[in-house]
């Protein structure tokens, strides 16, 4: 009897003590849901009071994306990292300057030998007049020196070389130029066989071309050639990556390549600024406000050696028979000349200057002709 007695006292108090836990959680959970309710309050309430001071009684301040937007563009900002402006980075694409409206697919590199953009006389993207044909001049002006348009005279092919934008020193065609060089000159056959040592030889190209390039645009070109490097040579997925960069490579013709084109001079060095003009940009760079337009217009004529602004005329250059720049001792391998050289652009962009109506082309040109080398510049569109 006393064991059964013990045995009930025992289960008594193990259900009190069980009583009394679950009590106590009871209130220990009634508890917390007070105390986070009344933080939820207390936060939702910060919010509306702080709501109601900062964004209706306070003006707010222009977000950085405005804020931040480059207003010019000079060699300064060209220097600066695009990834540490948050108004450039704030887009899908990099964001020009205010005095650029359009964006900018990529960045590019500044050209710290061009004395007329570090003169501070002409911005690194120089041509703003006419908004028809501006964006095409400057891509011109990405890779291309002003004196080779605005000093040589057109009646005879100029003798224009590579200079680097880092040292002003004359150099051999762009890494990147070479590798498409290298890329484009493989048919389907080339491209199986291709061996250790050929595949080394292409990552090497594409590696300086990287290099060469701006920060954004060397890091891709680098993730090329990392692509380049991990296969094995001849087999499928080789194939698919050399494909890949003869598709890709192209888009980094509009100022990457490192280097730009310069007429030579009597000493066989590029010419990177008028000659005896130093003392005429210094005159017109310290002049001030008062100063007449007379005054102006006589320097520009002596900083310009007198000579006038050239015509747009597109086919100069753009077409296969006697164009005034000679491609091919540029080093440009034959498919990118073979683009350059189709006029079907350059007309469309003539016609564009001559104030015409731009249609877009027909699949088939008049005649049964299915040939874009031959197909008129701007037509009708077709049914």
């Amino acid at each position: 009897m006393a064991d059964e007695r013990t045995g009930d006292d025992a289960r008594r108090g193990v259900a009190r003590w069980m009583r009394w836990c679950g009590v106590l959680l009871g209130r220990v959970l009634r508890g917390a849901y007070a105390a986070a309710l009344i933080a939820v309050i207390l936060w939702a309430s910060y919010r509306a009071i702080r709501y109601l001071i900062v964004f209706l009684l306070l003006p707010p301040t222009a977000p950085p994306q405005i804020t931040q937007i480059p207003r010019k563009l000079d060699d300064a900002l060209l220097r600066t990292p695009a990834d540490e402006l948050a108004g450039i980075t704030a887009a899908e694409h990099v964001r020009a300057p205010m005095e650029h409206f359009h964006r900018l697919d990529d960045w590019f590199q500044v050209d710290r030998f061009n004395d007329c953009t570090r003169s501070g006389c002409h911005s690194p993207l120089p041509h703003t007049r006419r908004k028809e044909v501006r964006a095409f001049l400057n891509m011109h002006a990405t890779s291309i020196h002003c004196a080779v348009c605005h000093y040589a005279p057109h009646d005879r092919r100029p003798d224009l070389l590579w200079y680097d934008l880092d040292s002003g020193e004359p150099i051999d065609r762009p890494a990147l130029l070479a590798a498409y060089d290298f890329v484009t000159s493989l048919s389907e056959p080339q491209t199986t066989a291709l061996t250790a040592e050929d595949q080394d030889e292409l990552v090497r190209l594409l590696r300086a071309a990287g290099d060469a390039a701006s920060s954004e645009a060397g890091r891709r070109i680098a993730a090329l050639a990392d692509s380049v490097a991990a296969p094995r040579p001849g087999g499928a997925e080789m194939r698919h990556a050399v494909a890949v960069a003869r598709a890709v490579l192209p888009n980094f013709f509009r100022g990457e390549y490192g280097a730009k084109i310069a007429l030579r001079g009597a000493d066989g060095r590029p010419l990177l600024s008028y000659p005896n003009t130093r003392e005429a940009v210094s005159a017109y760079l310290s002049l001030s406000e008062s100063a007449g337009n007379g005054r102006r217009e006589e320097l520009t004529r002596l900083v310009h050696l007198g000579g006038e602004l050239p015509s747009i005329d597109c086919e100069l250059c753009h077409r296969e028979e006697g164009s005034w720049i000679d491609l091919r001792s540029l080093g440009y391998p034959p498919a990118r000349i073979d683009a350059l050289h189709n006029p079907w652009l350059a007309r469309t962009i003539e016609h564009m200057v001559g104030g015409q109506t731009l249609r877009l082309p027909r699949f088939v040109a008049p005649g049964g002709v299915d040939d874009e080398r031959v197909r008129p510049a701007s037509q009708p569109a077709g049914p």
